[in-house]
């Protein structure tokens, strides 16, 4: 278990090279020690790497073959499913993307009820609305998004660190698809601005992805966005972290 909580950190501050080698540790491991729901966990955390580079072909190709062999229901395999199901949005697959999104539902269902707890060992249903969100903004479909999004908004602790900020930024991507800047960059600015909100290199990514959404775009809304994304590097840069998370 240590090693899939190194593995976790060092993901969230970009350091992919040592996280793979702890999750991989992890993983063997686990089992070793023949324990399944472990290495299903594992496995999952592993999958940041690919999903966060980002390769979609190689998300696929760390989930398939674990999802393809027989399992039973749990939080780790709705996770690998929820893996899948953003990587074939990733690659414009909607049929594909709302299947796996059905599976990762049903494995959640049906999982025992003591592995449903918060936590990097399991995945709950609102981190499942998150990724639903986000498969819905790589497809272009702002309203599905934005319902998914509200989902899982209403599901969040906000006391949470990562995740809430993470989904804030698929409502403001939907609302940037339907043409709504002042709201898109607000709730941008929000998830920014949020002192909960831990800087994690998701988050930093995400922030970047969204200010590329926006385009060229001179706007008041998107010049005070700006403002509060600058004023995100300048902190970054002051604390050397930028340098840790690949941004310098």
């Amino acid at each position: 278990m240590f090693a899939t909580v190194l593995g976790e950190i060092l993901f969230n501050v970009g350091q992919f090279a040592l996280a793979r080698q702890w999750y991989g540790i992890a993983l063997r491991s686990a089992n070793e020690a023949d324990d399944q729901y472990l290495a299903d966990i594992a496995l999952a955390g592993s999958t940041y790497l690919p999903m966060y580079t980002p390769d979609p072909r190689a998300v696929l190709s760390n989930v398939m073959p674990r999802l393809d062999s027989r399992h039973a229901p749990s939080p780790a395999i709705a996770w690998l499913w929820g893996f899948r199901a953003k990587a074939h949005a990733m690659l414009g697959e909607t049929c594909a993307f709302r299947k796996s999104i059905e599976h990762a539902q049903q494995a959640l269902d049906r999982s025992p009820p003591d592995l449903m707890q918060p936590g990097i060992f399991s995945f709950l249903p609102e981190r499942l609305a998150f990724y639903e969100a986000r498969g819905w903004v790589e497809l272009n479909n702002a309203d599905a998004a934005s319902i998914a999004a509200e989902r899982a908004t209403s599901m969040y602790d906000f006391t949470e660190t990562t995740e809430p900020a993470l989904v804030r930024f698929e409502q403001a991507s939907a609302f940037v698809q339907e043409g709504e800047l002042l709201e898109a960059c607000r709730i941008a600015s929000t998830a920014l601005l949020d002192p909960r909100t831990y800087l994690s290199f998701t988050v930093v990514t995400r922030a970047r992805e969204f200010d590329r959404l926006i385009g060229s775009s001179q706007s008041e809304s998107v010049r005070d966005w700006r403002d509060v994304l600058g004023t995100l590097w300048r902190t970054l840069n002051k604390t050397g972290f930028s340098n840790i998370l690949g941004l310098a």
